[in-house]
């Protein structure tokens, strides 16, 4: 068929082969068309230039920003999509046939998959616009994510799109790329909107009881109750209150909020409290009291030891006053008392102990 074209018109196309081939299932075959119709002396114009070919990979265009790319760039007609898709489709099949072979490709088969890197290239760039529409939906819950994340993210799908786009299907290219872009946005939000990661399928149920938590609310002028979502959504309260839970946003402490004088605070100003010892305090002074209790008990009677751990609360409880002390021990407050002087002056006489109490008691010794 094409040899007959060529006689016709005396020349063929580069586009024209790839149509052919790729009408035909021979989308692999490519460059051994090509190089058959070379043998033949076939005169094909518009053959790529490997020269004039660079990566189809998303970011690596000359023209610098997106907003350049997209002025740069006209809509594609459907039939400019078409040829595109097909050029892409022999560069990916050329490619896997070389790889199955296990063998480094041809010249000539370097060439077919270099243009269908091109064409990549040139379907994602003339798309970009319809990455910066989709991604502006979601804006309002991309959390810790900025725009150009979002825009990142969905160029991924894009590329994802383009590479797996089969022209020979019949839809529009932005139809079919429209479900990858939204795939990636939404993953990627997802992945960063909780402390927990939750598994990707489970978004979807957490979105349809979010979603009829919206319509009742719109409904009847207040929040569902749990018992009316589980009734709702056909699920158990529990399921659901575990789902809510899962999918609740995080609050960071480095998040700035409004401040009095005008300035830019954070919600740790607000919440955290310098006069508060931190956890890594509340662990350092438990690690201290089990010291000490171990030194204790190697220097103190059983009766001696509870008199220090009441007083003290090293016992993990509250410290407690000499009369309740008296009243578990059966002696009287006054005895308490003068049994805790004692015990004083004999802890004061080890250095391990004084250093110790130094840090849980403070200057008690």
């Amino acid at each position: 068929m094409l040899i007959d074209d060529a006689d016709r018109a005396g020349k063929i196309s580069w586009t024209d082969v790839v149509r052919v081939a790729t009408a035909r299932g021979l989308a692999d075959e490519v460059a051994n068309l090509l190089a058959a119709l070379v043998d033949l002396d076939v005169d094909v114009q518009g053959v790529p230039s490997g020269r004039q070919l660079h990566s189809g990979r998303p970011g690596e265009e000359k023209s610098g920003s997106l907003p350049a790319l997209m002025r740069a760039h006209r809509i594609l007609r459907p039939e400019q999509e078409v040829a595109l898709g097909r050029r892409i489709q022999a560069g990916i099949g050329t490619a896997q046939r070389c790889s199955l072979e296990r063998r480094p490709p041809r010249p000539d088969e370097r060439v077919v998959i270099a243009d269908g890197d091109q064409a990549r290239n040139e379907l994602i760039v003339a798309n970009i616009r319809l990455v910066m529409s989709m991604v502006r939906r979601y804006t309002y819950r991309a959390g810790d994510l900025e725009f150009d994340d979002l825009v990142q993210e969905g160029t991924r799908g894009l590329y994802r799109a383009a590479t797996k786009y089969d022209p020979e299907k019949g839809y529009k290219f932005s139809t079919y790329a429209t479900w990858w872009i939204r795939q990636h946005v939404e993953r990627a939000i997802d992945d960063t909107g909780t402390i927990i990661r939750v598994p990707v399928h489970l978004w979807a149920e957490i979105r349809r009881i979010q979603n009829y938590a919206r319509e009742f609310e719109t409904r009847n002028g207040r929040s569902a109750t749990l018992a009316e979502l589980a009734a709702g959504v056909e699920q158990d309260p529990g399921r659901v209150q575990a789902m809510l839970d899962a999918a609740a946003p995080v609050a960071r402490l480095d998040a700035p909020v409004g401040a009095d004088d005008g300035g830019v605070a954070t919600l740790a100003d607000y919440v955290l409290s310098d006069q508060e010892p931190g956890p890594e305090d509340s662990v350092i002074d438990q690690l201290v009291a089990r010291a000490l209790l171990r030194r204790l008990e190697e220097v103190l009677d059983p009766r001696s030891l509870r008199i220090v751990e009441g007083r003290f609360g090293l016992d993990g409880g509250e410290e407690r006053t000499l009369e309740h002390l008296g009243s578990e021990l059966g002696i009287t407050r006054e005895r308490v008392r003068q049994i805790e002087k004692k015990i004083f002056e004999v802890l004061r006489g080890d250095e391990e102990v004084r250093a110790l109490a130094q840090t849980v008691l403070g200057g008690v010794l």
